[in-house]
């Protein structure tokens, strides 16, 4: 007669119940009859037992490596919810309940919380002593044969590199070859004489990538889904070294030689990174520091940004800001000593008056004073609602855990209410927190910056003119030719404009007619 597990007293009291969990790695293991063993020898033990079978959970080809798999979560969530509760979780073997201790002993925590054991059909787990130190080495053994096979795996696809194989899925225009007497890719017909032109068009420099791609597209070209090739997709697959016969496993930071045919030749892709890849990182910085206002300042007639050049004379160079596209009489052409003359001057009119830096000065931090209290105010509330909640919230706890006074039903719904009023406490407070900024620092140093505009430009090296430009005039300027037009300045000279206005002895800047 086969050793019992379950105490003959346990068994009078009621028929135990229970349900079983089955699973395999992979798909390829579901068409054999790995599930079926697995459920026979359960269904064998829970016989033996006297265990009744209320449910049978299969798993069939997910990954060994997660806890968080479909049918677990399916049978998790049934010992939760199932009266009278499940006894027992059969399992065929450990490793078909965990590959690894850390999420073997994370659900067998759950299953002791609902009252439901674990039963192995193969294995000796008791709850003794010595049966849970069985069932901690059994764990810890899966989890080894989890790792060790991870690692050879590893190992495994590494030499596959070196010795030039693809072990991953077939980019665009290959197919992965099952036999490993033939090169590891294998070449697309229908869509590798595409992928092909696709290269030698944007080798060619003649048209952008998203021209290549429309042209491409119109002759068939298509993903291995069959639908169309997204710009992002065809950036990647004119970047990728696979399609000039290179292995590079950015993981390893290895790069070697593939075993397969080609699609592009190096110089064809060597010019595809030209043109289309690092002349657009140049592009970025193509500011000319000698005309620090080329492409900031704007033709007045067509909207197009100005650029320098330097025109050769009798007697020397002389440099010109000019538009492009504009001809004619209505070309813009001015010399650079102009036309930066013309924004130095508009730089000083913009400059305010000490008296009125001390002025908004003094209206700033009496605003930051007002604006503070009443930050704090919020806060304070804030504070006080949250500290409510979580009193009325540990009530609750009391009510419900020790005196017994509520039902369940009415107690989860209190929580929960109680939850979510106290996160939005929680936000409303970050929201009413008020940095503790030194403003009497940050207003000095706006101080010396709008006071001294023509000084710091001047002195600036290219970047930093420009990073000034920018800031003063976020949407750039225009020029005609003799005069700056319409400027629209940051807020702050606005400010300060409304300010001055309130004196005796402003007058409004003339010549650029700049409005704040």
């Amino acid at each position: 007669m086969p050793y019992s597990r379950i105490s003959d007293h346990n068994r009078a009291i009621r028929l135990m119940r229970a349900v079983i969990y089955c699973r395999v790695s992979t798909k390829e293991q579901t068409e054999n009859l790995s599930l079926k063993s697995q459920e026979r020898a359960c269904r064998d033990l829970c016989e033996r037992e006297g265990l009744e079978v209320v449910r049978v959970f299969v798993e069939g080809g997910e990954s060994a490596k997660t806890a968080n798999r479909t049918e677990l979560a399916n049978l998790l969530h049934f010992c939760s919810s199932t009266r009278p509760r499940i006894d027992y979780v059969v399992v065929y073997r450990v490793d078909r309940f965990a590959r690894n201790s850390l999420d073997h002993h994370k659900v067998r925590n759950v299953l002791l919380a609902f009252g439901t054991g674990l039963m192995s059909a193969t294995e000796p787990l008791e709850n003794t002593p010595v049966g849970k130190f069985i069932e901690t080495l059994l764990a810890g053994v899966a989890q080894l044969d989890n790792d060790q096979r991870a690692e050879r795996t590893i190992l495994g696809m590494k030499e596959a590199h070196r010795r030039g194989r693809y072990t991953w899925v077939a980019p665009l225009g290959y197919l992965n070859s099952k036999d490993r007497t033939q090169p590891s890719l294998l070449v697309d017909p229908p869509s590798s004489e595409l992928v092909r032109r696709a290269f030698e068009m944007a080798a060619d420099g003649r048209w952008s990538k998203s021209e290549v791609l429309r042209r491409v597209s119109a002759l068939g070209l298509r993903t291995k889904s069959g639908k169309a090739v997204t710009p992002q997709t065809f950036h990647s697959l004119l970047r990728n070294p696979v399609y000039v016969g290179r292995l590079k496993a950015q993981k390893w930071s290895e790069e070697h030689i593939g075993d397969w045919e080609p699609l592009a030749s190096d110089e064809v892709f060597r010019r595809v990174q030209h043109w289309h890849f690092q002349r657009a990182t140049k592009r970025k910085s193509r500011d000319n520091p000698a005309f620090p206002l080329g492409r900031f300042i704007r033709c007045a007639h067509c909207s197009r940004p100005l650029t320098g050049s330097i025109s050769k004379g009798r007697t020397g160079r002389y440099p010109y800001y000019h538009c492009p596209k504009c001809v004619g009489a209505s070309r813009v052409r001015t010399s650079k000593e102009v036309l930066e003359r013309a924004f130095l001057d508009l730089l000083a009119s913009l400059q305010p008056k000490p008296s009125y830096l001390r002025l908004f000065r003094a209206i700033v931090t009496d605003v930051w004073k007002s604006e503070r209290t009443n930050a704090q105010s919020v806060r304070k509330a804030a504070e006080k609602r949250i500290e409510a909640l979580n009193e009325q919230s540990e009530q609750l706890d009391r009510c419900f855990i020790f005196d017994r006074s509520i039902e369940k039903a009415a107690y989860q719904r209190q929580r929960d209410r109680l939850r979510a009023e106290i996160t939005v406490a929680e936000l409303e407070l970050g929201d009413a927190r008020f940095d503790e900024l030194e403003v009497e620092g940050v207003l000095a140093f706006a101080e010396y910056v709008f006071g001294n505009l023509v000084a710091l430009w001047t002195n600036a090296n290219a970047d930093d003119r420009r990073r000034i430009q920018e800031a003063v005039f976020p949407n750039g300027l225009a020029w005609d030719g003799k005069r700056v037009g319409t400027a629209v300045t940051i807020p702050a000279f606005s400010w300060l404009t409304a300010i001055s206005a309130e004196g005796n002895d402003v007058a409004s800047p003339t010549g650029f007619e700049p409005v704040f």
